[in-house]
């Protein structure tokens, strides 16, 4: 249930922000990719230091040697 829930916000959160950012665009001369991207951008730079403080650097540390220890296995068999 957390999940869905989880998931619905996330849709929510997704339509107010075309809907918000197609009415900041009104009058500009940003094409909607350029709009998107930069938008994209600044929610990364935003919600990072909060996802670090969250999750906390040990657990991003040791998600990263998962991954590497992933990549390592794949380039090696293939």
């Amino acid at each position: 249930m957390i999940g869905f829930m989880g998931a619905m916000i996330s849709n929510l959160a997704f339509v107010f922000r075309n809907i918000f950012s197609k009415k900041g665009m009104k009058g500009k001369s940003v094409s909607v990719m350029n709009y998107y991207a930069c938008l994209s951008m600044m929610s990364l730079l935003i919600v990072t230091p909060f996802a670090n403080s969250v999750e906390g650097p040990q657990m991003w540390a040791d998600g990263w040697q998962n991954d590497v220890s992933k990549s390592d296995q794949t380039l090696s068999s293939g």
